[in-house]
C-alpha cells in the first residue's frame, strides 16, 4: 500500500488519539465528553484515510491494534499488510 503525506498525517493522528483515550481511562474522573470527542476524531480520520485509497479491512484492522494493543490484532493487521503488498485481497 502507497502512502502519501495526507495519509502519514492521518495515521500518525489515530495513533496520537488511541493513547490519549489510553491515558483517560487511566484517570479516576475522565470526562465523558472528552472520551467521545477523541471518538469523533479518529472516525474523521479514518474517513479521511478511505478517500484517500486506503483499504478499509486494513483501516478498521489498524485502529482496532491501536485500540487494544493485543497480539490477535496485531497478527491479523500484518497478514493483511503482506497480504496487500503482495497483491492478494483476502476476505
Amino acid at each position: 500500500m502507497e502512502y502519501n503525506k495526507d495519509m502519514e498525517n492521518s495515521l500518525m493522528n489515530i495513533r496520537h488519539f488511541y493513547v490519549r483515550l489510553r491515558n483517560l481511562r487511566r484517570l479516576e474522573h475522565f470526562s465523558g465528553a472528552k472520551r467521545r470527542k477523541l471518538y469523533r476524531q479518529i472516525e474523521a480520520e479514518k474517513k479521511r484515510l478511505l478517500q484517500a485509497g486506503a483499504d478499509g479491512e486494513w483501516v478498521r484492522l489498524y485502529c482496532r491494534y491501536y485500540a487494544t494493543l493485543g497480539g490477535a490484532a496485531e497478527r491479523r493487521l500484518q497478514a493483511r499488510k503482506e497480504a496487500l503488498e503482495a497483491g492478494q485481497h483476502p476476505v
